[in-house]
């Protein structure tokens, strides 16, 4: 009689075809994650950067192009994707500047787009016989 010295034979086939997905989706899941959280981080960045510019500009210029300017090389720089132009608006003293970004997209059903939205107070200059 021959006794089987792998009594559960197959079973580490099974084990792995169930288990190599599920771990593959969890690193595809974190690889994703920290892809969203670099665009967010990135979006931040840009409009604050572009909310202080534009506050500035507009006290000493009197338009916000070059606010414009800075989203855009702050987010070429540091490679994020804008989806489209950033769009800033001026209420009385505060100006608002949102930036709309994209990042790579790793897992299908996860969300990619990023909205960040940056206000600083407009700057004010005046001559000193105004003060």
């Amino acid at each position: 009689m021959k006794q089987h010295l792998h009594p559960f034979r197959g079973e580490v086939s099974v084990e792995s075809v169930i288990y190599f997905p599920s771990v593959l989706l969890i690193v595809l899941c974190g690889f994703h994650l920290a892809a969203l959280l670099h665009t967010t981080h990135v979006g931040n960045l840009a409009a604050t950067r572009g909310s202080h510019a534009a506050s500035s500009q507009l006290a000493t210029f009197g338009n916000i192009s070059m606010a414009v300017d800075e989203v855009n090389r702050v987010t070429g720089e540091l490679g994020a994707n804008a989806v489209r132009r950033p769009t800033i608006s001026i209420e009385g003293k505060i100006v608002t500047v949102s930036v709309f970004l994209e990042s790579p997209k790793i897992v299908p059903f996860l969300p990619t787009s990023v909205v960040k939205t940056a206000s600083s107070a407009r700057e004010i200059f005046m001559k000193e016989q105004e003060r």
